[in-house]
């Protein structure tokens, strides 16, 4: 028998929005402006676009577990010849599953959308900004390879990068980077880094295809 009842939201390019006869999570813009990283959960995503203060600097997406279950992301330039971290602020979009967002006190009203086993799909109680984020590209498992010589990761200047998942940097053993090189004056052509450096005496550099999806975003105010 077909489950060909319940609800069902497309946006205007026919993408789903939510369908309460599948098992899915709806995202939606938790907060979004220019800092130096957000707080979330595990199974959040933040975008982010290169500027100026970036151009050619490797970025990546530094991740602390805090006690409490909350993951604080914090943006990172990463120096490969000093092998040093530092903060830097950017534009972002921090997209959070609506079902993971508490609703304000008090607020009793909207739509809530569930999935199959009862978990919250939406939420309109969620929806905090005026902000709305749309995929514009996805770059699929090891479609992009870490020698930093490939395509540009995004075609348009209005354009974010997902990185919470997708980038970090890690030199307590050898040297694992996963980054972003935002390349050109303005840094707006921004370029996959993957690699890992082994070896002591003579180090060795190994590239590495991408292993997550990378999603490519833009910001409608």
């Amino acid at each position: 028998m077909s489950n060909d009842y319940g609800l069902s939201v497309t946006n205007t390019n026919g993408d789903i929005m939510f369908d309460s006869r599948r098992q899915m999570d709806s995202y939606v813009v938790s907060s979004y402006g220019n800092g130096n990283g957000v707080v979330g959960t595990i199974t959040d995503m933040v975008f982010v676009k290169g500027d100026a203060s970036v151009s050619n600097e490797l970025v990546a997406c530094d991740r602390t577990f805090n006690q409490d279950g909350t993951v604080a992301y914090v943006f990172k330039t990463y120096d490969p010849t000093t092998k040093t971290l530092a903060d830097v602020a950017l534009d972002y979009i921090h997209v959070r599953p609506s079902g993971l967002i508490t609703p304000a006190t008090g607020e009793d009203y909207g739509l809530q959308v569930r999935s199959p086993d009862g978990s919250v799909q939406f939420d309109s109680r969620s929806i905090k900004t005026d902000a709305h984020y749309l995929v514009t590209k996805v770059w699929r498992r090891l479609e992009l390879y870490g020698n930093g010589l490939g395509s540009a990761l995004t075609t348009d200047s209005a354009e974010y990068i997902e990185i919470a998942r997708t980038t970090g940097v890690s030199v307590s053993i050898g040297e694992s980077v996963r980054a972003i090189k935002f390349t050109g004056t303005n840094g707006n052509i921004p370029i996959y880094h993957d690699y890992i450096v082994t070896g002591i005496f003579t180090p060795i550099t190994s590239y590495r295809y991408n292993t997550i999806s990378m999603f490519i975003a833009e910001l409608d105010v």
